[in-house]
């Protein structure tokens, strides 16, 4: 039975150390985020999307008008989860690694950066005060409240982040041909086995995140695998509620399938899902420009 809400990744706006603003801008100009915003609107009364700086909340407000906006929040319709750390990868054999930022009084934060590494309740605050000076302060108040109204901070000990993100994403890799031998391939020449807490191309002293446009190497794989692992966990750990996974991640899905020991019919009844063809996707009429988010608001609230 499908749950009435959904904790999407599809909609989360991956940052890595540079301005965040430069990944929220490449979010917001995308037709098909937009596209895929509407399609789940319509399909799930409850929309939950993760994000570490809250930068989607302006876009929300460009996409779907502040009227809505505001009535998704009241209603309850959108929300929104904040992970306790992003995700990186260290040298000397750490590996997987959650991560922080503090400011200190010879370098403090940008505002963009303290959205990202600062409190929960001051990041929304941040974003509309600097990407919607349209509003009032009083209009801002108001909306900061909703938003964190609406919010789930999630948090978790090293325990959980151990067994659920590092073992599992290692063991994801060694268990997969592929993975493996895509990590051996761009360890130096004669490795005979890699080592997936200690991959080249990070020195002791070093610290990397996942590159957001390719993964070019055997550090950005693990990491990649590590952040759809995270995606499963805050979905898991927010508790009654679908998966909606990052592209690619139905590969993996499949392989954990496998592994748990899951009978093949069961396995080829997830495929099917994967690709049911033929459904009518509003989606598309969307990135077209044909109908636009506040209509498709419109239609949701006759529906619902």
């Amino acid at each position: 039975m499908k749950s009435d809400s959904i904790v999407d990744s599809r909609l989360w706006i991956r940052l890595d150390l540079d301005a965040s603003l430069k990944a929220n801008s490449f979010f917001h100009t995308s037709p098909g985020h937009r596209a895929h915003l509407a399609s789940q609107l319509l399909l799930y009364d409850n929309l939950v999307i993760l994000t570490k700086d809250f930068g989607v909340v302006p876009i929300l407000i460009s996409w779907m008008g502040l009227s809505a906006f505001r009535d998704a929040l009241e209603t309850g319709s959108l929300g929104f989860v904040r992970p306790k750390s992003l995700l990186g990868y260290a040298g000397n054999g750490n590996g997987i690694s959650g991560f922080e930022i503090s400011d200190t009084s010879k370098k403090p934060f940008t505002w963009y950066s303290a959205a990202v590494f600062g409190p929960l309740e001051d990041a929304p605050d941040l974003q509309l005060k600097h990407q919607c000076p349209f509003l009032t302060r009083s209009e801002r108040e108001k909306l900061v409240t909703l938003v964190i109204k609406r919010t789930k901070a999630l948090d978790w000990n090293n325990e959980l982040f151990m067994k659920q993100i590092v073992h599992e994403s290692y063991t994801d890799i060694m268990e997969d041909p592929a993975l493996s031998q895509f990590v051996s391939a761009h360890e130096p020449k004669g490795t005979q086995s890699a080592q997936l807490a200690r991959l080249s191309g990070v020195a002791p002293n070093q610290f990397r995140v996942l590159n957001l446009e390719q993964v070019r190497d055997g550090v950005d794989l693990v990491l990649r695998v590590a952040e759809i692992n995270l995606e499963i966990m805050m979905a898991h750990l927010y508790g009654q509620a679908d998966l909606g996974t990052s592209a690619g991640a139905e590969i993996l899905l499949k392989k954990k399938l496998a592994r748990a020991g899951a009978p093949s019919q069961l396995i080829d009844q997830f495929q099917s899902l994967l690709e049911l063809e033929n459904i009518p996707d509003i989606g598309l009429v969307v990135a077209a420009g044909d109908i636009s988010l506040p209509e498709i608001w419109k239609l949701r609230i006759t529906m619902f």
